[in-house]
Formats: structure tokens, sequence, C-alpha cells
């Protein structure tokens, strides 16, 4: 339907009664919930359908601010009617300073039967509140009862109206829910292209947006100003730079720095501690890490040579016992 107010809507109505007891059976308010599937027509009979009108005071208001939505129902069957309204969405309200209106189950309805102006028409006045953006659908019903207080003479009527509540979009080139704030549109509905979604930080990636996984890559792929944040985005190693870094010296000793020593602390040969060469506590070994040097082994050659010469001394002829002292010069 058209966006407007369209009345006369055959068969199904608001009406006060949905029984063969007295007219006034639902004088003090009615909800759709009751209705049956022909309206209250099927029980209130014998009078002239009346003219229901329903005008909202904007239609293309903004969310959040609370627009004026009026009922009027001719009265060509008595003075008094009653009516029932709903909206698709948004929240409807009783006026400040409105007398003879309620609201039960999120719809507007009288409390009794009002009584029509100098117009003729008996008008129901109710605040409406969009909640968000996008096409909204009011239904009103209006009965025209002869106040007779029983349910003939009596006949209801329906009305629809569509408004739309506008919604700024956002320019979403790249197709992933999320727009620029920077290029904008005002409507009803998201024209294409456009996302009601803002705060995307790369308008030509699908892959970046708000909300996305956060990888190893250098770029802000969550759009949330940091980039390579939050869990490890490396299945292995570590982020570092925007690239995953397998081996950052975090294996037990396989690379410098880990270890006790240079050498990690796991040469057995050292049993867990690094010798003086390479950083740890232990004592150099003959002035070294490794085998004796040069300045060990040089003494050490002299005195075994000396030592062996001497033996052979003492073990020549005639010589026994222990090895006697002689004056300089004697062989």
């Amino acid at each position: 339907m058209s966006t407007g107010t369209r009345s006369a809507i055959g068969g199904v109505a608001l009406a006060l009664c949905l029984s063969s007891a007295a007219g006034f059976a639902f004088s003090t308010g009615i909800t759709s919930a009751s209705f049956g599937l022909s309206g209250c027509n099927a029980c209130h009979s014998g009078g002239v359908q009346p003219t229901v009108t329903l005008t909202p005071s904007s239609t293309a208001p903004d969310a959040g601010l609370p627009q004026k939505i009026t009922v009027a129902v001719t009265t060509p069957n008595g003075q008094h009617a009653g009516f029932n309204l709903r909206a698709s969405s948004g929240t409807l309200s009783v006026l400040s300073g409105t007398a003879g209106i309620q609201i039960l189950g999120g719809e507007a309805t009288h409390n009794y039967p009002h009584s029509e102006g100098i117009d003729g028409l008996v008008k129901f006045e109710v605040e409406w509140t969009a909640a968000s953006g996008g096409p909204v659908t009011f239904t009103a019903w209006g009965n025209s009862v002869n106040y007779d207080g029983v349910n003939t003479g009596d006949l209801a009527n329906g009305a629809q109206s569509d408004i739309c509540v506008s919604s700024t979009f956002f320019r979403d080139a790249d197709g992933d829910d999320a727009g620029v704030a920077t290029t904008t549109q005002d409507g009803c509905t998201a024209p294409a292209g456009y996302s009601p979604n803002a705060g995307d930080c790369d308008d030509g990636n699908p892959a970046v947006r708000p909300g996305a996984a956060e990888v190893c890559n250098g770029a802000d792929d969550d759009c949330d100003g940091t980039a390579d944040e939050g869990p490890p985005p490396c299945q292995t190693g570590v982020c570092v730079s925007g690239a995953c870094v397998v081996d950052a010296g975090t294996d037990g000793g396989e690379d410098s720095g880990s270890g006790s020593g240079g050498d990690g602390g796991t040469d057995p040969t050292d049993a867990g501690s690094a010798d003086a060469s390479d950083g740890g506590g232990d004592p150099p070994v003959c002035g070294c890490s490794g085998a004796p040097s040069a300045a060990f082994w040089v003494p050490a050659l002299v005195l075994l040579v000396a030592l062996r010469r001497r033996t052979a001394y003492d073990a020549r002829p005639g010589r026994t016992g222990a090895t006697h002292l002689r004056s300089p010069g004697r062989r």
C-alpha cells in the first residue's frame, strides 16, 4: 500500500463487542488479539459502515522523535465511537493531557466510547516513537455505535497508513556490510552499495571491517586503530612487524640467549654450567676452554726428559742405591 491513509478495509474492523451480549461488552477498550477472522462486524450488524482515517504527523519522521497519530471515525450510527491502533514497530503511548485512551498489549485503545466533535468526527490522538529506521505500518480500527446498549445498529471499519522512518546509510564499496562515514545517503531502506553500518577503515578490502578477525599482516583488520593485536594471530611462533616468526629465541637453547651461557647450558660436558669463555662461571682449564695449552706441555716435556736421563745415568754398571752427590766438574 502507498504512503497515506486508506480507509474502508471491508470485512475487518474494530467493534466494542465480540459476542451477542450488550454493546458495551468492550466499551472499555479492546486489542487486536481479540479480533476474529472476520472482525467484529460478524457481531455488530444493522449499522452503516463509518469512514476511518489514520493520519501520522509526519510520513518521514526521524527515529527517536515522538510523532502524533490521529485516528478519526465518522458517526453514521450515532454520536459515539471506539478505536484500536497498532504499529508494526516503535512504541505507542498516551499523549500528555489526553483522557479516555489507554495502552493495552502495546496497542492504543479507548477507555470508554468517545463522542463526536463539532465537525461530526470522533478523533483519537496517540503518541508514537520510532525505535529505528525503516518502513512502518499503522493499522487502525474504528467502530461507530448508536450507544443503545445492544450490538445492533453498529458497524466498524479500518484503515492503514505506511510511513518511512529515515535512516542514514554509508557507502559500502566492497560489500562487507560496513561503510565509510564520509559518503552517506538518507532514506527508508539502504540504497544499492550502501550499508546501515559505518566504521570501515578500508572500503576496498572486504576482509577489513569492524569485527573482522585480526591476522598477522601489519594491517588493522578489525578497524579498531591497532594492527596485529589481541590473541596471537600466528598458528606457530609470534607476530613480529607483520610477519609470523616461528623461532624467536624460546626453543630452550638452540639459539643464543635462551640458555645459561652462549651454548644454552645444554652441553653435557660442562654439567649445565658454561665455561669462562662462553660467559659461564667455570674457572679456565689450563688457560683455555678445551685441551691444555703449550704453556703447560713444554715445561712438562722438559721435566720428563730430565727424569729419563737421570734414570739412565743411575742405571749405569757399578752404580747402585741412591744417587750420590758429586763435586762440580766430576762426571
